[in-house]
């Protein structure tokens, strides 16, 4: 994680009682990312988690998502990456 990141993560409490922010969560959409998200979610617990995950991108299933359950953290994952046809056909919706 970059200095300028950790900075920013020691203000969360501070801005959060200030009502600059409700909630301070992590994301990342790198697998190269994981291994620092997962450190930092299981040691600074954030507000949620959010990572990449789809059929086509499931590293996260193995590698982050479980930490955030370890520590009853809510992980959302966005639409996926894929472009909309693929995703439609991975679903069994496309032709």
């Amino acid at each position: 994680m970059s200095a300028i990141r950790a900075r920013i993560w020691r203000y969360r409490a501070k801005w959060k009682s200030q009502g600059f922010c409700r909630y301070f969560g992590v994301t990342t959409s790198f697998d190269s990312d994981f291994d620092a998200v997962k450190a930092m979610v299981r040691r600074q617990k954030p507000d949620f988690l959010q990572v990449n995950y789809s059929l086509a991108h499931r590293a996260a299933e193995k590698r982050v998502i479980p930490a955030a359950a370890a520590v009853d953290r809510p992980t959302v994952c966005p639409q996926s990456a894929l472009p909309r046809a693929a995703g439609a056909k991975a679903a069994g919706m496309g032709r």
